[in-house]
């Protein structure tokens, strides 16, 4: 039977001299789930997804990915950040962002970087998948804000994951584009365990079956679960949903079927 992609018991996190980020968090997730992550900004929920990639250790309790710590099992995780941090003038292009995902394979020309003919098909496939494959050669400096955030969605797919972290995946994309990559997200759930922070709830609510609700604590609810009161709750203050599958006009309400289409 395979190991959990992600199981943390009592888990606790404070960067130094602080109060805790994380308090006796614990929770699994089982394999070919599609979880969303929600919560106010500062509850935690990078820090947890740092936690998970091994960028941070936890000050108390366990977190295991596959079984295993998560320093050892980073070549099953496909990770996109929330920010961007890059020198605008360093001459890459598109494609080479991507296969920067493929780094660390095995093999010789894994370590020293050294793309074969598999790391450029892949790298083309998963631009593709983006609808980024025509701009492969472009100077990745020149896109947009949404095309980056599409161009790192693939590098984090072309290391071919398990388990696929997104922190704030739909930040800087249009609505068609939304709709789009909901659509690749679900097919992506058919293979592998994907975890995203998002702070839609619109976009949460239509997607996924199960939400991990971030505020220092963690609690997992089913989304049918995310009323006003317990979103209230989440946040600590009111909130107002805006429906994206309703349109109002005068003549009343009509209900609205995203493109969901390969994106």
């Amino acid at each position: 039977m395979d190991k959990l992609p992600v199981s943390f018991q009592q888990v606790s996190f404070s960067y130094e001299n602080s109060i805790p980020v994380l308090d006796d968090v614990s929770f699994d997730i089982h394999a070919r789930e599609l979880v969303a992550m929600v919560g106010p900004n500062g509850g935690g929920k990078t820090t947890l997804l740092k936690l998970m990639t091994g960028m941070l250790t936890p000050s108390s309790g366990s977190v295991s990915l596959f079984g295993k710590k998560p320093l050892y099992a980073r070549p099953r995780i496909g990770y996109m950040p929330q920010y961007l941090h890059f020198d605008p003038d360093f001459p890459i292009t598109v494609r080479e962002v991507v296969l920067m995902g493929r780094l660390g394979r095995g093999g010789i020309r894994g370590f020293l970087g050294w793309p074969d003919k598999k790391d450029r098909s892949k790298a083309m496939e998963c631009l593709a998948h983006v609808e980024m494959d025509t701009l492969a050669d472009r100077p990745f400096s020149d896109l947009s804000g949404g095309q980056k955030q599409r161009v790192m969605i693939a590098r984090a797919l072309a290391c071919e994951p398990e388990l696929l972290l997104l922190d704030e995946p739909t930040a800087n994309v249009d609505s068609q584009t939304e709709s789009r990559f909901m659509a690749l997200l679900e097919e992506l759930s058919e293979k592998i365990t994907v975890i995203m922070v998002s702070h839609d709830m619109g976009f949460v609510s239509a997607l996924v079956k199960s939400v991990l609700c971030v505020n220092r604590k963690v609690v997992v609810h089913p989304t049918s679960e995310l009323t006003g009161t317990a979103i209230q709750d989440i946040y600590n203050c009111s909130m107002q949903m805006v429906r994206h599958d309703h349109r109002c006009t005068e003549k009343g309400h009509t209900h609205v079927i995203p493109d969901q289409r390969s994106l």
